[in-house]
């Protein structure tokens, strides 16, 4: 049986992200009050965010080699390691 080894983090404004690369944004796309035609209320309630971020952010194996030429890929990864190939990662 495969074992599910969850890497994911919790996606944020104001996480730590590499260097240079985009910040996550996270904005009101729609509220429930826009979707019901209520112009003018006291009450704004969302009913879709929308979220902006580079395809980097959160947990990344390879991470590092981003970061320099000298560290391993994914596929020498996996050749040093073959339990990884055992599970999935998500």
């Amino acid at each position: 049986m495969q074992e599910i080894i969850d890497l994911s983090q919790e996606i944020f404004v104001g996480m730590h992200v590499y260097k240079s690369l985009s910040p996550v944004k996270i904005t009101v796309h729609s509220t429930h009050e826009e979707w019901e035609g209520i112009k003018e209320s006291e009450v704004s309630t969302p009913s879709v965010l929308k979220i902006e971020m580079g395809e980097h952010t959160g947990t990344h194996v390879d991470a590092l080699s981003h970061m320099s030429k000298k560290t391993k890929k994914i596929p020498e990864i996996l050749c040093r390691y073959p339990c990884f190939i055992q599970k999935v990662c998500v």
